[in-house]
């Protein structure tokens, strides 16, 4: 009998010693629990783990403010129980393939909370626990802001688009009313120019009507193209002499020879370079031209040692009866014309011909 007692309070003992040990181990557990619970609470995006059935069984403090629902709330059930039931079941579909295959899932998905739809990146990856058991991570980032910047962003340029595309209508429209008012007044000049007979008045009147055409070229030009910040200098050049030939009687038995790179410049150099270059050709007509005999003028535009150069002249013979102090008329507008692009400006008068050189930093 006395045995026999011994025997219980052995047992008893040992139960007791037993309790002490799974309350030790609860207790490690739990602070086990709470150590880890504190890490994913840490971490700034929401975050679930779930089991093979797709229950909530761990969700981060993120992750609870970002469906409003307390952890209480979440643990042991599934998508289908808070949100749509379209939303759930492709949440569902997912978290079955990942259960299955393993792998890294990411996923652009939309939830809706309360009537408000949000868009997320989540990525999914399947874990195991020590005794083999299944279960799903996931990681949600919201991207709903930056979503709806990039829709603002897009509207944002769709009317910076449309602002530009009537602006560029409202400007083409100024450049076609310069031009047709520079036009005008030449008009007015020819028809003053009727009223007098005196050749050095006519001539006088034709050079200032050069003068306008040369800027209503530009307009022209600017008109025709969408850039109106540069100008293509050689189409310029270009059209600047076909009017010049079909609006002088000194363009016969005249050939130009044009050597130009392709270079784009901006209308406050154009114009007065465009003006200086027919300041040029004009000179060339009136003291280079001889009547009866053929005259050659040249236009070379290059870049040397980072300036554009531009090269004009002729092979003229002045004549002695040429007034020296209508070319030096001449020279004194063409230097006003360079001055305005801060241009350096050299001529030399040789044995045949009158030859220009014009150089200046195209990014002034």
């Amino acid at each position: 009998m006395g045995a026999d007692m011994r025997s219980i309070e052995e047992l008893e003992r040992e139960v007791e010693e037993l309790k002490q040990q799974l309350l030790l181990e609860k207790g490690k557990r739990k602070k086990e629990s709470t150590w880890f619970q504190n890490i994913i609470d840490s971490i700034p995006n929401p975050l679930f783990i779930k089991n093979k059935n797709s229950c909530f069984t761990l969700v981060n403090s993120s992750f609870e403010s970002f469906v409003n629902i307390k952890k209480e709330g979440l643990l042991g059930k599934r998508d289908s129980d808070f949100f749509p039931a379209e939303e759930a079941d492709v949440f569902l579909q997912i978290d079955e393939e990942i259960l299955a295959n393993g792998g890294i899932n990411w996923n652009d998905e939309k939830l809706t909370i309360q009537d408000e739809t949000y868009n997320l990146i989540t990525s999914k990856v399947r874990i195991f626990d020590g005794e083999g058991n299944r279960f799903l991570v996931g990681l949600i980032t919201d991207v709903t802001d930056k979503e709806n910047q990039h829709i603002q962003l897009k509207q944002k340029k769709d009317e910076l688009e449309k602002e530009k595309k009537n602006n560029q209508t409202l400007l083409k429209e100024i450049h076609h009313r310069v031009k047709n008012n520079l036009q005008v007044v030449n008009s007015l000049l020819s028809l003053q120019m009727m009223r007098f007979e005196d050749k050095e008045i006519h001539n006088a009147f034709n050079n200032c009507k050069h003068r306008i055409d040369a800027m209503a070229n530009v307009h022209e030009i600017l008109y025709k193209t969408s850039n109106f910040s540069n100008i293509n200098f050689s189409t310029y050049i270009q059209t600047l002499i076909s009017n010049l030939k079909g609006s002088s009687k000194l363009m016969e038995d005249v050939k130009f020879k044009l050597d130009l790179i392709n270079i784009f410049l901006n209308i406050d150099i154009s114009i007065p370079l465009g003006m200086a270059i027919n300041e040029i050709v004009i000179n060339s007509l009136k003291h280079g031209k001889v009547e009866g005999e053929s005259l050659e003028i040249y236009l070379k535009l290059f870049v040397e040692e980072g300036s554009c150069v531009l090269r004009i002249g002729d092979d003229g013979k002045r004549q002695p009866e040429n007034d020296e102090s209508k070319e030096s008329l001449g020279v004194e507008s063409l230097q006003l014309f360079c001055n305005q692009i801060e241009a350096n400006l050299h001529h030399d008068k040789l044995e045949k011909g009158m030859h220009y050189e014009i150089s200046f930093d195209k990014n002034r």
